[in-house]
């Protein structure tokens, strides 16, 4: 694993954390009735859904590099099946 692959992984995993004691103090404040449960759900959603997308990228990009994943086997075969020529973001 390249190091920029690492800290692209490292930044999922803390965004994510963070995230996640975003919403849990949103939930703990919504169900208290306090003002500001409402941005903080929403904050903590927005960011949940960023540490998705870098997650995601973070697995393109080492699918990418690593080109004798069985995981890049596997999706040639589910787009042999489905007929489909080329796989549309995988350099497999």
């Amino acid at each position: 694993m390249q190091t920029n692959i690492k800290t692209l992984l490292i930044i999922s995993i803390v965004i994510f954390s963070i995230s996640g004691a975003v919403i849990l103090l949103g939930a703990l404040s919504k169900l208290q009735h306090w003002s500001f449960a409402g941005p903080l759900l929403i904050i903590g959603l927005s960011l949940q859904m960023v540490s998705y997308l870098f997650g995601a990228f973070t697995l393109i990009k080492y699918i990418r590099t690593n080109q004798n994943l069985l995981f890049c086997l596997y999706l040639k075969n589910i787009f042999r099946l489905r007929k489909v020529s080329a796989l549309p973001f995988f350099r497999c």
